[in-house]
């Protein structure tokens, strides 16, 4: 392909791209997702068409090709980025979650100096199984309103973590300052869920003027990725327009700008976590790591990826040497977890207890949890989560072997845990496939892409929650959505050599085995 048709291609497939998010943006404007999940999944499937195109046009980029000034890049990149968010807070009102609801309740809770992990999202009873021990869970003082008992799993307390807590507090008192203070409806009480009624009003307060502060700081967190994107990809010297693979893709569009997920905080963080390590500034990358943590708990699997990182990129005489030089970063990420626990400490007992509850409790959408369930264990799901444990282990211990043996750079190592993880895990959401999307412009992973889309056809589960009350997805729609995920995330293993890695080392030990039985 020519100079002048390679540019051409471009220009079409930007423009192509721009017009299927225009049909994107259309089948989302104020009305409620839930309803037009069928067109919601066929224009996202074609804006990731034009996106792929991109994705192909960047792996096959000769030396010679027509390149823009930096400054350009990052302007179309961005301008884009940004008006496409603007574009989906302003018309699209969050219909696909109702987490937004907690995020409030936590936020007033937070401003009015209470601990948010002792005390239930709404003072509406709400029956659970008698075996879960929320003795510990209290109605709080402060006054309930109606958007508070829209809150979903009202059960039980919080489970977000500290720095959630936190910006929820700020969100919080923007609504108060800013969009409108006092409660809304505080006598009111919705309709039972899973009815006509609680629907229209779902869609009815999703739009309300008082979750703007909290959508809108999501969204800054969002393009605050985008850009982390732009800084790495300069650092590696790879073309910015990598980043419009996470920038301009449906999946964080949708959850962050159109549904309003806490997500992006924790990625901001994990990204500048990328950005300090490969500035080798270690200290920093621990930081920022520890504050990803204290966003969401399972940013804590990256630590051992840094860790292998920290050993690869500093040379040392010995391990006892690198261990010494390693205690710096350790102690500012123990430190920086404790600051960040240290105003909710209190509670903390009550939020280990919570977690408890989810961690034995909540599934949705897991790959092996399911298939194990129904082809091993006849239904019955006690067995399967310490067998995911010791999966999650050895998986760990076969990538960081594979990535030492072959110098694998940081987010190629992370982009592989997270898939792994997000394979062993009991519930799988569509917001947490942002974590691995946000290193794919730093280390294409083609499971991790074809993930970014497949995991919207999860969202079937409103449709089968609507006729039946029961929260699950068709069998067919799990296998369509995991299939292709799992058969390119081995392909992948294979391109990046982890079979090859693996193979050599086992036939090294083979040879050292036989050599010991020869003397």
């Amino acid at each position: 392909m020519g100079r002048r048709l390679r540019l051409l291609a471009w220009m079409g497939i930007l423009a192509g791209t721009l017009a299927a998010w225009a049909l994107l943006l259309r089948i989302g404007f104020q009305t409620d997702q839930k309803t037009v999940l069928w067109q919601l999944w066929l224009c996202s499937a074609l804006v990731m068409v034009f996106l792929s195109a991109i994705a192909w046009l960047l792996h096959t980029t000769p030396p010679w090709a027509i390149k823009l000034p930096p400054w350009l890049t990052v302007a179309i990149i961005l301008t884009i980025a940004v008006g496409l968010r603007i574009a989906m807070m302003v018309w699209w009102v969050p219909t696909l979650s109702d987490d937004f609801f907690r995020y409030r309740r936590d936020g007033h809770v937070v401003l009015h100096g209470m601990n948010p992990y002792r005390y239930l999202p709404t003072d509406t009873a709400v029956p659970h199984p008698a075996n879960w021990n929320l003795s510990y869970a209290q109605v709080a003082s402060y006054p309930y309103d109606l958007m508070d008992r829209m809150s979903n799993n009202a059960q039980v307390p919080t489970i977000y973590g500290p720095v959630s807590e936190m910006l929820f507090g700020a969100a919080a008192w923007m609504e108060n300052h800013f969009v409108a203070s006092g409660r809304f409806h505080p006598r009111a009480v919705p309709p039972p869920r899973n009815t006509r009624r609680w629907y229209a009003m779902f869609y009815q307060l999703g739009g309300n003027p008082r979750f703007w502060p909290y959508r809108g700081m999501h969204v800054l967190a969002d393009v605050g990725v985008v850009i982390w994107l732009l800084l790495i990809l300069a650092q590696m010297k790879r073309s910015l327009w990598w980043a419009a693979l996470y920038a301009w893709n449906p999946l964080p569009l949708i959850e962050i700008a159109g549904n309003g997920h806490l997500e992006s905080p924790g990625v901001f963080f994990f990204m500048g976590a990328f950005w300090a390590g490969n500035k080798k500034n270690w200290g920093l990358a621990a930081a920022c790591l520890a504050l990803a943590l204290m966003v969401k708990i399972y940013a804590i699997i990256a630590v051992p990826v840094f860790v292998l990182w920290f050993f690869q990129e500093t040379p040392v005489k010995n391990w006892r040497a690198g261990l010494q030089r390693l205690t710096r970063p350790a102690v500012i990420y123990i430190l920086v977890t404790m600051v960040c626990l240290l105003p909710f400490i209190t509670g903390l007992p009550d939020l280990y207890r919570t977690m408890r509850i989810y961690a034995q409790n909540w599934e949705f959408n897991g790959l092996l949890f399911h298939l194990l369930r129904w082809l091993a264990f006849a239904g019955n799901a006690g067995p399967i989560r310490p067998i995911l444990a010791v999966l999650w282990w050895g998986g760990m211990v076969v990538i960081l072997a594979a990535a030492w043996r072959g110098r694998w750079p940081a987010p190629k190592v992370m982009g592989h845990t997270l898939m792994l993880y997000l394979m062993l895990m009991p519930q799988v959401y569509p917001w947490y496939v942002l974590w691995p999307l946000a290193l794919l412009p730093l280390a294409w992973n083609c499971s991790t892409w074809i993930f970014s889309w497949t995991v919207l056809l999860s969202y079937q589960v409103w449709m089968i929650y609507h006729a039946t009350g029961q929260w699950r997805m068709s069998e067919w729609v799990f296998l369509v959505e995991w299939m292709p995920v799992v058969t390119l995330a081995f392909y992948q293993w294979g391109a990046d050599g982890g079979w090859r890695l693996l193979r050599r080392h086992a036939v090294g030990r083979s040879i050292i085995a036989d050599h010991v039985g020869e003397v």
